[in-house]
């Protein structure tokens, strides 16, 4: 009797080590944040992430000091396309009071695949994670080792690169926050062994039996082939993702400088000097700089199209190519990265009468505040206008003659690349002065009753230096 007793002891005291040892694996890169956002789907990973964070935040652990207060609360996302989706969202919920853990559900209509049920559902979910997040907080999601060996393999019959070939990263600054992967160092069959150690209950998604998606054939019939021929074949592929997560660091490194002479001001990048450039090294600034607006990785094909066909246009074509949810496209001697709409083509006129008062463009163009140099005076007294620019930056300044007692101005927008030659013979195009096609269109021009005046920070036509005042163009940051 004794004997069963101290070899329940010792079990017990094994059980701990390797418990406590799961804990400091699953939140060693967790330490700083203190608003934490789960991803709850319901399904095992998950479940065991929401039990440990449980185990943190009670008063017995003794791995966070009593300073270090976590705040957490898990958000269920419901994709609809399952039949059991309502009572998953009532399993989830249960969890998270059972535990007082604050809970939030989030609903998803997906109508269009656009690129697949995998990658829809998953961009459409996590879109929804970040904009439900607050200030301060960071997603974390429960991806484990074996999810990181699928992820491997699927990168590798894509073609991919080193970026590619590293998966996922335990850190990843995601949109306009952090997305954490906690479980990546531990493997499926220590979820479920600590799931059973303490009762966990959690969902099945019956497409994770489905094969006719990638992940899940890999998980069915390659993967447990693999690693029943190989009993170490897991700890050497995650070996081989750290060193090619290495690898796509290093190349960042090397990389860095040149790309930061080579990108403007503006965001641009200039293309003369790629043309002195390696071949490998050319597209690997391409896909570089791409990956600074948070774009993915183009393809080869792609880099290949856009330095054929975007870059080594002609002088006088506007060639673009969709990206993403973006432009590329060539003007001059550099390439750019655009929103869709900046394409969009409409004309406005607008008169402004009253100097005293900041003019509020249409369609989100920012106001226009008038400075009087000569007085030395804001000419627009509003009392609205601190409040009206508190969140917008000066694009812009042009020094204009100052208007006349009862003078009006006329603001007009439009599709003017043609050469300004009806407003005044002097005046050179836009397209000259180096202004790119989609920002002339958006940018206001300045006419009196004479004529035309100045086109912001780019022209303006010659003016009595002795009576002259400023018109700044605020823009949204």
């Amino acid at each position: 009797m004794l004997a069963f007793v101290v070899r329940t002891q010792r079990t017990i005291c094994i059980m701990n080590i390797l418990i406590n040892n799961m804990l400091e694996k699953a939140f060693n890169n967790m330490f700083g944040y203190k608003k934490i956002v789960l991803a709850y789907s319901g399904g095992l990973d998950s479940t065991v992430l929401l039990d440990m964070f449980t185990i943190m935040t009670s008063k017995k652990n003794s791995l966070l000091s009593n300073e270090y207060i976590l705040n957490i609360r898990a958000i269920h996302v419901n994709h609809g396309l399952s039949c059991n989706s309502k009572l998953w969202f009532k399993h989830c919920r249960a969890q998270c009071l059972k535990r007082n853990i604050p809970f939030k559900s989030i609903c998803l209509c997906l109508n269009k695949y656009y690129k697949g049920i995998e990658n829809t559902a998953r961009e459409e979910r996590y879109g929804k994670l970040i904009n439900s997040l607050l200030p301060g907080e960071v997603l974390v999601a429960a991806h484990h080792n074996d999810e990181q060996i699928e992820s491997f393999f699927i990168n590798l019959k894509r073609g991919s690169g080193p970026l590619g070939l590293s998966s996922m990263a335990n850190s990843s600054y995601f949109k306009s926050s952090f997305l954490l992967r906690s479980l990546l160092q531990l493997s499926k069959y220590q979820l479920k062994a600590y799931a059973n150690i303490f009762s966990l209950s959690w969902i099945e998604d019956e497409s994770n039996n489905d094969v006719k998606f990638e992940r899940s054939y890999l998980r069915i019939h390659i993967l447990p082939t693999l690693k029943a021929r190989w009993l170490k074949f897991n700890g050497s592929v995650s070996r081989s993702i750290s060193i090619f997560f290495e690898q796509d660091y290093l190349i960042n490194e090397l990389l860095s400088s040149a790309l930061l002479r080579l990108v403007n001001y503006d965001g641009s990048l200039s293309l003369l000097p790629l043309f002195s450039m390696d071949i490998i090294k050319r597209y690997a600034i391409i896909r570089r700089w791409l990956i600074k607006y948070n774009s993915k990785m183009p393809s080869k094909k792609k880099v290949v199209y856009i330095w054929k066909y975007i870059i080594n246009c002609r002088y006088d074509a506007k060639p673009r190519l969709i990206h993403g949810n973006k432009f590329i496209c060539r003007f001059h001697n550099k390439l750019y990265f655009i929103v869709k709409n900046s394409f969009s083509s409409f004309e406005v006129n607008i008169t402004w009468n009253s100097f005293e008062g900041p003019l509020f463009l249409p369609k989100e163009l920012g106001i226009l505040v008038c400075y009087s140099l000569k007085l030395g005076i804001n000419l627009n007294r509003s009392k609205r206008l601190s409040y009206a620019v508190k969140r917008l930056v000066v694009s812009n300044i042009s020094y204009i003659e100052t208007p006349s007692f009862n003078e009006s101005m006329a603001i007009r927008f439009g599709n003017f690349n043609r050469k300004l030659l009806n407003y005044d013979s002097s005046l050179k195009s836009l397209c000259q002065l180096g202004i790119p096609f989609w920002v002339r269109n958006k940018m206001p021009l300045l006419f009196f009753e004479n004529g035309y005046i100045a086109s912001i920070g780019v022209y303006t036509f010659k003016t009595n230096k002795s009576n002259r005042c400023q018109v700044y163009w605020y823009i949204k940051r």
